[in-house]
């Protein structure tokens, strides 16, 4: 086979041995595509016209109703395709020419736009509303829609957790939703959130598909901080069975003993912690211990479980006081007795320094 190049003939045999050029997606939005290619050796030189040939490139994309359509012709190696629609996958292709020639086809790569953004308000207002048909409809041949975020920094597979949609929750799982996605800003998981909201049920099918107790959000907290925040026992206890750290602490040092003190869960919850072996004289970055918190919230009950819990009465924090100098410094003599009887030779101090 021969082109004809002005008034002289060249073989084609040549381009056909050319490497084609390997295609590479760079970036994409919900209307447009980025790809790049390596060059192709050259610029090459035609002998018979004595000229450097700059070598050029036929970058294709397949409609679906014309098939391969040409959209772009040049010698650059980059292109932006645009006017595509959102989360779309489509395929191209390209060839190189050179003096002998056009080259062979590359493999076709196939690369998506981004989710515009009414599809993905579409498909939050259709699980703020339990719509699963309309949910999954939208989320048909749409990739990616399930690793978006709302307003609120939530994807949808979180806020169907946070309304307690089980069959919203294994909608988005079964569509690819990472289970163990963190939320913009604070960074929650959906474990994290149905663990305060007490949501056994859907806690089991996060577990199921992999969901991590041991991510931390960006305060430092997991998933059983979060349980014992909401004084949920049910996910406090499903925490522990699974294996949850009880001693994990946050960026302040709390356990989910200390915060359960500081933040008043339930005496019920605290004890089953205790129970369940996490230690009662931990201590957070001031040098405050449980007990020392417990005296501080004011609880009676809270502070005698500590007590007999075997809580130490005499580490001081950072401003050298002791619990029973804050319980003093307050005078809160219910608390005092407690404490007193276990403080062999201590003073009752009528002048505290602050803390």
């Amino acid at each position: 086979m021969t082109t004809k190049m002005s008034d002289k003939f060249i073989t084609s045999q040549g381009a056909m041995n050319i490497c084609p050029p390997r295609l590479r997606v760079l970036s994409s939005t919900p209307s447009s595509i980025m790809l790049s290619w390596d060059e192709t050796e050259g610029p090459s030189r035609c002998e018979e016209q004595d000229e450097i040939y700059r070598l050029q490139y036929t970058l294709q994309i397949k409609d679906r109703v014309q098939g391969w359509v040409t959209v772009y012709w040049g010698f650059q190696t980059k292109f932006e395709v645009t006017g595509l629609g959102p989360l779309e996958c489509y395929q191209f292709k390209l060839k190189v020419t050179t003096p002998e020639g056009d080259g062979p086809w590359s493999p076709q790569i196939a690369a998506a736009t981004k989710e515009g953004q009414m599809a993905i308000v579409n498909l939050f207002r259709a699980i703020q509303y339990g719509q699963p048909k309309i949910a999954k409809k939208n989320l048909t041949n749409r990739y990616g829609s399930v690793e978006v975020f709302n307003s609120m920094g939530m994807s949808p597979l979180m806020q169907a957790a946070s309304l307690g949609d089980p069959e919203m929750v294994n909608l988005m799982l079964s569509a690819g939703a990472d289970v163990n996605l963190t939320s913009k800003g604070v960074g929650r998981t959906a474990l994290m959130i149905v663990c305060f909201k007490g949501d056994a049920k859907i806690a089991h099918q996060l577990i199921e598909r992999g969901a991590n107790w041991d991510i931390r959000d960006r305060n430092g907290c997991t998933a059983l901080h979060y349980a014992v925040d909401g004084s949920e026992m049910e996910t406090v206890e499903m925490a522990l069975d699974e294996g949850a750290d009880i001693e994990a602490k946050d960026v302040e040092q709390w356990t989910p003993l200390m915060r359960g003190v500081i933040l008043e869960s339930s005496v019920q919850i605290l004890k089953k912690l205790l129970e369940r072996g996490a230690t009662p004289n931990c201590v957070d970055r001031r040098g405050q211990t449980c007990l020392m918190q417990a005296v501080l919230s004011g609880c009676k009950d809270i502070v005698k479980l500590l007590v007999d819990s075997g809580a130490d009465l005499v580490p001081c924090n950072v401003y050298h006081n002791t619990a029973l100098d804050m319980a003093c410094a307050r005078d809160v003599k219910e608390i005092i007795v407690v404490l007193s009887p276990n403080t062999a030779g201590d003073k009752l101090h009528e002048e505290t320094e602050d803390y």
